[in-house]
């Protein structure tokens, strides 16, 4: 999400797969309402993997550009340099405030951290590998140490991100 003080267009884009307009026939009004008042890019990047898709989005370069070719493990030295300036960092001299709200699947390393790369804030779910979508959100741990070194479970992590992103958009 990219807001704006100086009254230029916000910009908000969501990463959905193509088979999540009309859900392969199923109903999503919401969603369709979002892609009509707003573009819909179909072949803005094809990489099967969502660590290089992330990449490849927040740098508008095809992942392969950036040296990333496959999911960086938990601390894999793989991530976004310093020199692949993302959208984020192109857009905050020109009064944006910018945020990445969900799941962050470039990587844990500190410095490859949205926040690491021109984004004011992150909410999200650092890990991959699905690995949080195998625990029952009932019966997650709910002590702070855990839900800050795993984060929320997807099915908890949804409201939140929700909520997150709609107060972040209140401030700016």
């Amino acid at each position: 999400m990219f807001y704006s003080k100086n009254k230029l267009k916000n910009h908000k884009e969501i990463d959905i797969s193509a088979y999540h307009k009309g859900m392969m026939g199923g109903s999503t009004p919401n969603n369709d309402g979002v892609a009509k008042e707003g573009m819909i890019f179909m072949d803005h990047h094809a990489q099967g993997l969502l660590h290089c898709r992330q990449s490849g989005i927040f740098c508008r370069l095809y992942s392969m550009r950036i040296g990333l070719s496959t999911v960086g493990l938990p601390g894999a030295p793989q991530g976004l340099q310093k020199e692949d300036p993302t959208l984020a960092e192109l857009l905050k001299p020109h009064g944006y405030a910018t945020g990445q709200f969900g799941k962050n699947h470039p990587v844990d390393r500190d410095e490859y951290l949205p926040t690491a790369h021109g984004f004011d804030e992150f909410y999200g779910i650092l890990y991959h590998l699905n690995a949080g979508e195998y625990t029952d959100s009932y019966d997650y741990p709910k002590d702070p140490d855990t839900v800050k070194k795993f984060g929320f479970p997807p099915s908890l992590m949804f409201h939140k991100v929700c909520k997150q992103s709609l107060y972040f958009k209140s401030i700016f």
